[in-house]
């Protein structure tokens, strides 16, 4: 007795030992896969990146830092897939359990880790026509397991639905398969806010009961247990177990806090902060304001010298103005928007023969001035309106006199208030510039002259040949055909020659008329094909029979006639100094068609061309590239287009081609 009494000691130890080594331990080493049923926010469930969190899945990982433990969470649908999991061993825990489902799993529950009233609510426009649930049709929705069925019949739901988490309540819920919600508050609370739809609901019963989550682990991991259960205290005891609680639940302290009292707080903050502010400026301002009161009292006396230094300048300004008005070498007139004359100067008095002011008097009942205005009164108070740079002639004295007239808006009020009216006698200028015009068309003329002579030398001598036969072969009746046919053709085709010489040679002046496209281009290519003297240029003609232009046809004649030598001279030059770069005939083609509401007429030369600095000058007066050239060709051409309601577009391409299109409106499209 007394040795085994020495010795019992040691058994003690042996056998707290055996007991030890025969309770399974789990290695804090190995790496724990951790179950957990999603659809639980804000407890546990996975955000945008599938990704676990939650208020559950904070408690755990603390927990598994403080005692170095390795989890890997595997998400399950639904607790009947969580269940059988477990059971068969592939998961050592799962979280987020209700601890009354302990019966479901083989295995212990841990201390609880949160808690959350379980309560009722409905969509407030339901409640206010069923404040009692009165009518017995109310369709309650709940996740199972969270309330029996007798309670929900107790509250009123005779009928329900049966989900699987609460997002699935929300969801049934939200597509209104049910009339009341009976759900795990902290988790409705937090879907309802997620979706900003918390205002559309009202409580009916605040706390029916209260659930509890915690952890389930197999029977044979008590150390695992252990583990667990003191790290739940530990957490619990410590400020990080309320530091997660804030992050993921509202109390309703919380939600008081920040739907009342916060606001209200902040409010005062900003009154007080405003009233200190209007205390500091008010102060500063007042300060200010005696420095202020006499440096602008200096300024203020300054301001009036410099104002009425300004009133001499702007009354100078505008004695300069009415002076350079007056005595401007073009009439100007200015009148309000029924045409009544506000001003006048004396060149505008002098067009409109009008010997005594006629302020006030309407400026279309005057002579010139009047007719100018006239066409246009209808129209140039409505909108946006102003025209520059228009031309008209008159019949004055007995003469035709050409104005440049302009004529532009005047604003008073951000309100049109009449026009300005402005006119220049160009007839002068007009005559000069035919006088020019007429110079190169001599030039021109000459050039025709000499190839005509050439042409008519051929039926001349076809005529003479016939003259010196009749002493000879006047009886035989075939020479006498042969005659009666080839010299009247001769002496048609002399005619028509001559005659088309003496039509360019006319002077521009005429009237305007509709006239055939193709008859004004058959004219010039009679007359000018006498200059087509290479065998290397070819011409080419597409020209629409019925296209029609009213125009003046003796000006659109000279312009054709114009740009086609221009043409043949081009394309001669470019055979004369770049014959290397040509392997074919060079083309002249014209072409005359209908294009929308416009007549266009097209000559295209394979010529020289122009390079871009060229083709921006070679519409201004006096640019040439010819040694004797005037530079004036293309210019009048361009106005006399313009004189007929047309536009010229140039486009060329050095060495490569240049093509001139003359563009006409057409009165009946």
């Amino acid at each position: 007795m007394k040795h085994l009494f020495k010795s019992s000691p040691w058994w003690i130890v042996i056998g707290v030992l055996l007991f030890l080594f025969e309770m399974p331990a789990y290695a804090l080493n190995e790496e724990l896969k951790v179950a957990f049923v999603t659809g639980l926010p804000p407890y546990q469930f996975l955000d945008e990146s599938q990704n676990p969190v939650g208020m559950h899945i904070d408690i755990l990982n603390a927990i598994a830092r403080e005692n170095d433990l390795m989890i890997e969470y595997i998400p399950m649908k639904s607790k009947r897939e969580s269940i059988e999991a477990f059971n068969k061993g592939k998961v050592d825990l799962v979280l987020g359990t209700l601890l009354s489902d302990k019966t479901y799993y083989k295995g212990s529950t841990t201390s609880e880790i949160s808690s959350s009233k379980l309560y009722m609510i409905a969509l407030k426009d339901y409640w206010e026509t069923n404040p009692n649930l009165s009518n017995g049709r109310a369709v309650a929705v709940y996740e199972y397991d969270t309330v029996n069925y007798y309670l929900v019949s107790s509250l009123g739901a005779i009928r329900y639905i049966v989900t699987g988490n609460q997002e699935e309540v929300m969801e049934v819920a939200k597509k209104g398969r049910a009339d009341l919600i009976i759900g795990v508050k902290n988790s409705i609370l937090y879907q309802l806010r997620q979706d900003s739809i918390e205002d559309k609901y009202t409580t009916i019963h605040n706390n029916i009961d209260t659930i509890s989550y915690g952890m389930i682990v197999h029977e044979n991991s008590g150390n695992l247990l252990h583990v667990l259960n003191n790290g739940i205290a530990s957490l619990r005891s410590s400020s990080e177990y309320e530091k997660i609680l804030n992050k993921w639940i509202v109390t309703d302290d919380q939600d008081y806090w920040k739907k009342i009292v916060k606001p209200y707080i902040y409010f005062l903050v900003f009154i007080a902060f405003c009233s200190m502010i209007y205390i500091i400026v008010s102060y500063n301002i007042n300060k200010l304001l005696k420095n202020q009161v006499d440096r602008k009292t200096g300024e203020l006396s300054a301001a009036n010298l410099e104002l009425e230094k300004r009133l001499q300048q702007i009354e100078a300004e505008s004695d300069l103005r009415s002076r350079i008005i007056e005595f401007s070498l073009g009439g100007m007139v200015l009148v309000d928007c029924s045409f009544n004359i506000i001003f006048i100067n004396k060149v505008a008095l002098s067009f409109a023969r009008i010997e005594q002011n006629p302020v006030r008097q309407n400026l279309l009942d005057f002579p010139v001035l009047g007719e100018i205005m006239k066409p246009l009164s209808d129209h140039i108070f409505k909108g946006e309106h102003s025209l520059e740079n228009q031309t008209c002639r008159l019949m004055t004295d007995d003469e035709t006199r050409t104005f440049r007239y302009n004529i532009t808006q005047t604003y008073e009020c951000g309100k049109i208030s009449g026009a300005l009216f402005t006119i220049v006698d160009i007839t002068g200028e007009e005559i000069e510039k035919q006088k020019i015009f007429e110079k190169e068309k001599n030039l021109a003329l000459s050039r025709l002259v000499a190839g005509i002579a050439h042409e008519i030398r051929n039926p001349l001598m076809s005529i003479r040949t016939f003259a010196t036969l009749i002493n000879t072969r006047g009886d035989e009746k075939d020479f006498q055909s042969d005659f009666a046919e080839f010299v009247p053709r001769e002496t048609d085709r002399i005619d028509m020659l001559i005659q088309g010489l003496i039509d360019y040679a006319k002077p521009v002046k005429g009237d305007i008329e509709e006239v055939l496209v193709k008859d004004i281009i058959k004219d010039c290519l009679y007359l000018t094909k006498t200059m087509k003297k290479n065998k290397q240029i070819e011409l080419e003609t597409d020209i629409d029979d019925h296209l029609c232009i009213t125009v003046n046809s003796n000006q659109i004649r000279q312009v054709i006639i114009n740009i086609i030598l221009n043409s043949l001279e081009s394309m001669e030059k470019r055979l004369t100094l770049h014959p290397d770069s040509i392997s074919k005939p060079l083309i002249m083609k014209i072409s005359a068609y209908a294009h929308r509401s416009s007549a266009v007429i097209t000559i295209t030369d394979q010529g020289m061309g122009m390079d871009g600095t060229k083709l921006k000058k070679c519409t201004e007066p006096f640019f040439t590239t010819k040694e004797k050239g005037t530079g004036l060709g293309l210019a009048l051409s361009k106005q006399y287009v313009e004189e007929n309601g047309g536009t010229l577009v140039i486009n060329s391409k050095e060495l490569d081609y240049t093509s001139i299109q003359l563009i006409f409106r057409r009165e009946n499209p």
